[in-house]
């Protein structure tokens, strides 16, 4: 086994095209697929919670996944799309995410809204979501 794998951090994830998410975890590999409870193996991004839980955005949503248990969300609960393209965490601890239909927030207390913010039609098709130090986000287009 390569050593370096876990070095520099001891826990990751790998989001597989179509076949899930490899987790490295307490230094070995589980694979999370669709049999497993994730929303769908079409992977697009992935981020880690401050309490440790791996965050998976994919085609099918976003999935919560923690000590073996995974929360799905989608349309049904909020999203404004299906299809997440980024995830980021904004100051207040909240979950921000990029939709092919624009952006989301998923508070602490699960509940997900869509900000009130003026973008250009096929600007709503977002890529990706990121914040800055001073607290403000950035979200990037199709377009």
């Amino acid at each position: 086994m390569d050593r370096s794998l876990g070095s520099a951090k001891p826990n990751g994830a790998v989001g597989c095209e179509g076949h899930g998410v490899a987790h490295w975890k307490d230094g070995k590999f589980t694979h999370l697929s669709e049999a497993d409870g994730l929303i769908s193996n079409q992977i697009r991004c992935l981020l880690e919670g401050p309490d440790g839980a791996l965050w998976i955005g994919s085609e099918g949503g976003v999935t919560r996944y923690l000590d073996g248990k995974f929360t799905n969300f989608t349309e049904k609960n909020g999203l404004l799309a299906n299809s997440v393209r980024g995830l980021c965490w904004d100051p207040q601890g909240n979950l921000r995410i990029a939709t092919l239909r624009g952006l989301c927030i998923l508070d602490k207390e699960g509940i997900i809204r869509a900000p009130d913010i003026r973008l250009a039609a096929p600007a709503n098709a977002l890529k990706f979501v990121s914040g800055d130090r001073q607290g403000r986000t950035w979200i990037g287009s199709i377009s």
